[in-house]
């Protein structure tokens, strides 16, 4: 754009290829190239691994979360399962008379499991506003100097 606002030549900038990555395929990562592209400088001259380190940590934080809603969706969803799934009868007793069998959340080993998604699921919740909490701190700190 120049100083007019009005749309000049398009800069070089272009795409060389895409990464093939193991995870969180809904954010694409790509090799991009700048050749003879016209830029203009971000943040502090010659502080630019500074700035990219802050970022990269910052959206660490991002990636977190992204791993703990995995987390809560799994144990939501054994939840859901666990109270609707029958199979045999309670061992503390019949809970359902009415059914064939009973839904395996009244069986033991199947509240251990559940118990110990629910502590990953909120013990990395806790994690996540504790690092989040520190990411705020590091941008104040920045801020003032």
């Amino acid at each position: 754009m120049d100083d007019d606002g009005n749309v000049g030549e398009l800069n070089n900038v272009g795409v060389s290829r895409i990464e093939n990555k193991m995870g969180c395929h809904g954010s694409p990562t790509c090799q991009v190239e700048f050749e003879e592209a016209e830029g203009y400088l971000i943040g502090t001259e010659n502080r630019g691994l500074n700035h990219m380190f802050t970022f990269i940590n910052t959206s660490r934080v991002g990636t977190a979360v992204q791993g703990v809603a995995a987390a809560e969706l799994a144990f939501q969803n054994s939840l859901w399962y666990a109270k609707e799934r029958g199979s045999m009868r309670a061992l503390s007793g019949t809970k359902q008379p009415e059914k064939v069998a009973d839904p395996i959340i009244y069986h033991p080993s199947v509240r251990t499991m559940l118990l110990t998604q629910k502590c990953i699921s909120e013990g990395g919740r806790s994690m996540v506003y504790e690092c989040a909490k520190m990411a705020d701190y590091m941008m104040r700190a920045e801020v003032n100097g």
